[in-house]
């Protein structure tokens, strides 16, 4: 496991939306620490969800049944040492991120959907990396989620609910996916529900997370997690890629998107 990580979240809660500053520390045991420095978020983010990432809430049993997807659009970035690639489905319409920041040890990659707004959203999708943390013998990405899930909890300890689908290749590297759910987050007319599919990659040298997360209505308990409507959602991101970046080659990196599925 990690040994200790600490997140110091200012201006409040660590789901998305509620946030407008943060500093994240990360202490990686002996090897070293990680500092994720300030960076300011018009949208927030839930802790280390967002490692703060990146994703209308079906929160388990208001989940319902969806319409056959439109074919996507690939979204490809350098994010330090590769390339990461996956599908962007077709309500968010344009591969360019709604927010983007890279403070040098990490970053972030936010998008909402046509039509809404980092301050009002109903899905948001959240990529984002840790470099350097896969030299980390301390780290993986269990642990890794194992501190997003805590972080997220604290915004709603009462109607807290996790799954863990678990470990699993992702283009052959190691990954892990949880399942996160808060019933009830905020209070009165402002309350609302919040849950999110995270699923966090060990590159070659750095980490990188995928997230999913939904808004809705808000209940009083833990939420019933679908496992099979969250899948189904990661499913739509497919197919995720980590690529070698080519020295010159430019956006959109058609290396990266040509290159045959590495056995799973």
């Amino acid at each position: 496991m990690f040994g200790e990580r600490r997140a110091v979240i200012a201006a409040g809660g660590a789901t998305a939306g509620n946030q407008r500053a943060a500093t994240l520390v990360l202490a990686l045991g002996p090897v070293g620490d990680i500092v994720a420095r300030m960076y300011q978020l018009e949208s927030g983010m839930a802790g280390l969800r967002r490692l703060p990432g990146p994703l209308a809430l079906c929160l388990g049993s208001l989940a319902v049944a969806q319409p056959a997807a439109a074919p996507g659009l690939n979204a490809t970035t350098p994010v330090f040492s590769q390339l990461v690639m996956f599908t962007l489905p077709a309500e968010f319409r344009s591969a360019q991120p709604t927010y983007e920041k890279n403070s040098g040890s990490f970053y972030i990659r936010e998008q909402v959907p046509e039509g809404e707004t980092l301050g009002k959203w109903s899905r948001m999708l959240t990529l984002s990396g840790a470099r350097g943390l896969a030299g980390n013998g301390n780290a993986t990405p269990q642990a890794m989620l194992a501190r997003m899930s805590a972080d997220f909890q604290r915004n709603c300890p009462e109607s807290f609910a996790s799954a863990a689908p678990g470990a699993q290749k992702v283009d052959g590297y190691d990954a892990y996916e949880v399942i996160v759910s808060c019933g009830r987050v905020g209070s009165d007319k402002g309350a609302y529900g919040e849950s999110a599919v995270m699923l966090t990659l060990k590159g070659t040298n750095d980490y990188y997370t995928l997230q999913w997360t939904e808004r809705g209505r808000d209940s009083s308990g833990p939420p019933r997690i679908d496992v099979a409507y969250w899948n189904a959602q990661l499913a739509r991101l497919s197919p995720i890629r980590l690529c070698p970046i080519v020295p010159g080659e430019a956006a959109p990196y058609h290396s990266c998107a040509a290159r045959q599925d590495a056995a799973r």
